[in-house]
């Protein structure tokens, strides 16, 4: 056990062995190589530490040759600042919980979790903590299945990233601001009930990009752009996904969300409220749109470079050019939606591809329903519009 200690300029502050314990409180490490390093199959509690100015934080390791012994690693009220390298490593399959830690100010990542392992058996936690400020990425997570609840990402020079295999759940009130999110190779991220801003950082690219192969799930979630020149959300390179009940605003300068090459994703219940518009789906992208509401965008939706769009019972309603916008080669079938109040038109179609509008309901929408830009016939109209 250590209490009350101060380690400073040593090699290794804290190296465990296996099948050890380890119980430090109140401890202050400093200007050490390595601060903490702790392996698989010891019993560790690290509590009310500060630790800092160090090449790299505290490392969490599996050892191939301990499978019999389950870890108990607990990490509380901790303070890791100003690494060289890492603040919090976790490689292989090893499962501390974290709580209430803050992680700021690495050069590289502020939590790193690796698995090289061919299982997981139990997955890292992370609640109530705070990573922040660092120039890489915040977290870097890959081949693993972490879960971050009630946490704070912010601020990161780099991005999160999530790469290869296995699920990652962000849940219950994680607000992530002004940091990247980018997820590929088969990853399958969850976010619940999350909060995702800008913070006025117009250099970020999007907030979450949704890249080769992934999978991702966003319920309840609230995205908000303002101050930022990209999408919030953008899915692309054959990946695919769910938007429930999410809220999507103030996106400043493009849509609020992009479904691109060959990506898939249904959204379900959302409101978007944004200063350009809010689906755009492209390069032969498909989005599912289902009991939406589109209020006060530019645009509502706009298909463009051989997209296609499905929208069922929803509802647009006063967006300031068209709440529908086909551009050239887009194709959509639009059944059961309310079109209503916009401002200049209902849709505008520019596409020469087969476009469908059935049993819709259009009302007080600017100077005509439809403006036909192309000066092409719409292949199938199945109603009139109730103007």
């Amino acid at each position: 056990m250590m209490n009350h200690c101060q380690i400073l300029h040593s090699k290794t502050a804290v190296q465990t062995k296996n099948l050890s314990e380890l119980d430090i409180n109140d401890c202050i490490i400093q200007h050490s190589r390595s601060s903490i390093i702790v392996m698989r199959g010891t019993k560790a509690n690290i509590r009310r530490c500060s630790i800092s100015d160090a090449i790299e934080g505290i490392v969490f390791y599996h050892a191939e040759d301990i499978d019999t012994v389950e870890d108990q690693l607990t990490m509380e009220d901790c303070v890791i600042s100003r690494m060289n390298n890492n603040g919090l490593s976790i490689y292989g399959d090893i499962a501390p919980v974290v709580k209430n830690c803050i992680i700021l100010h690495c050069k590289s990542t502020g939590v790193n979790v690796v698995n090289d392992s061919s299982v997981t058996k139990r997955p890292a936690i992370f609640e109530k903590c705070v990573i922040e400020e660092t120039e890489g990425f915040n977290v870097f997570i890959s081949n693993t299945s972490p879960i971050f609840r009630d946490c704070q990402i912010l601020n990161a020079h780099g991005k999160i990233s999530s790469i290869r295999n296995y699920p990652l759940l962000i849940e219950k009130g994680i607000n992530v601001t002004g940091s990247n999110i980018f997820v590929i190779f088969d990853s399958s991220p969850q976010f619940i009930e999350c909060t995702i801003s800008s913070k006025f950082k117009p250099e970020i690219a999007h907030f979450v990009g949704v890249g080769y192969r992934a999978k991702a799930s966003f319920e309840k979630c609230i995205f908000d752009g303002e101050g930022i020149r990209s999408p919030s959300l953008a899915f692309f390179f054959e990946s695919s996904g769910m938007v429930k009940n999410c809220i999507l605003k103030n996106s400043a300068m493009t849509e609020a969300i992009t479904v691109l090459s060959q990506a898939q994703v249904t959204f379900d219940n959302s409101f978007f409220e944004n200063n350009y518009a809010g689906i755009m789906c492209g390069n032969e992208g498909t989005a599912n749109i289902n009991n939406c509401t589109f209020t006060n965008n530019t645009f509502g939706v706009v298909g463009t470079e051989t997209g296609t769009l499905y929208s069922s019972k929803s509802r647009f309603d006063g967006n300031l050019q068209a709440s529908i916008f086909m551009e050239e080669q887009a194709r959509g079938t639009f059944e059961n939606n309310e079109i209503l109040n916009g401002k200049k038109y209902g849709i505008a179609i520019r596409s020469e591809e087969p476009i469908a509008f059935r049993s819709n309901i259009f009302k007080n929408n600017g100077t005509n329903w439809l403006i036909q830009c192309s000066g092409k016939q719409l292949q199938r109209i199945d109603n009139e519009p109730n103007e």
